[in-house]
């Protein structure tokens, strides 16, 4: 899946739902944190992510670390610039759709 292909039309609800999660929290998101902010359980966010990331729209942060709920370390995540640009996209025409 690369990122280019990534059109809207052609992508899944969940990674949409991860996507938009991601950009409505530029600072980073660990797989855990989805639950409270989107409604999502952490694997299938985790997994939806992955792809996201093989696709080159979400990246780890650098240097920054999230806690998981048992007080590990865990990664953080954020939108690469390929992200952000089909997340403004999606957010645009969500808002024409009302």
């Amino acid at each position: 899946m690369a990122g280019a292909a990534q059109t809207p039309a052609k992508m899944g609800a969940g990674r949409r739902k991860v996507l938009m999660c991601l950009f409505r929290w530029p600072s980073g998101l660990s797989d855990f944190d989805y639950l409270p902010r989107c409604g999502m359980i952490q694997t299938s966010a985790g997994k939806r992510r992955v792809e996201l990331q093989r696709a080159g729209l979400v990246e780890q942060v650098p240097g920054e670390y999230g806690t998981s709920p048992s007080g590990s370390k865990v990664a953080l995540w954020r939108l690469t610039h390929e992200g952000r640009n089909l997340a403004v996209r999606l957010d645009m025409e969500q808002s024409l759709d009302g």
